[in-house]
């Protein structure tokens, strides 16, 4: 009875954010699977590790052409100062582990699984890009390190392929 009425509950919860950031920004709330023109998305929001984020990452469907989310997988440009003299690792653990599994059947068929593109912010400090296992990973924060107070860096703009050339190229970061 619980995780029905869990069910019910994210259904709604859904449902009325997805109407509140159209309704307000004129855009579109990215969670789940969609696709733009020829191009395959899937979004995740934030959520701490837990549950949600749990149910969400193993939705990752393969051969996304992009991969949005809030935070970044673990070890994969997140790095945040934990004190004025240590860095520490803060990304999502469970992320890393459902794009670990795409890599590894990637590695196994001998074709790509794993996302063209993951794009995520959250860690300001650990701002840039890095390629593993066929897959581009943007740190796109542009907020100052530690708590945002300001804006420190433009907007990142990309350039996807759609002709299945599987071409990426970073225009501006």
């Amino acid at each position: 009875m619980q995780g029905s009425l869990l069910k019910v509950f994210w259904s709604i919860q859904k449902k009325i954010m997805g109407r509140w950031w159209k309704d307000r920004l004129g855009a579109v709330y990215l969670r789940g699977a969609t696709h733009c023109g020829k191009l395959k998305l899937f979004g995740i929001p934030y959520q701490p590790d837990g549950f949600m984020q749990m149910a969400y990452s193993k939705q990752i469907p393969e051969q996304l052409d992009l991969l949005v989310t809030h935070e970044p997988p673990h070890k994969m440009l997140d790095y945040a100062w934990a004190s004025s003299f240590r860095q520490e690792h803060i990304g999502s653990k469970t992320l890393k582990s459902a794009l670990g599994r795409l890599a590894h059947k990637s590695r196994t068929n001998k074709r790509r699984l794993s996302p063209r593109v993951h794009l995520f912010g959250h860690v300001h400090e650990g701002r840039g890009k890095l390629e593993k296992n066929g897959t581009l990973f943007l740190n796109v924060s542009n907020a100052n390190p530690g708590m945002a107070r300001t804006l420190q860096h433009p907007c990142v703009v990309l350039d996807i392929a759609t002709d299945g050339s599987g071409d990426v190229r970073v225009v501006s970061m």
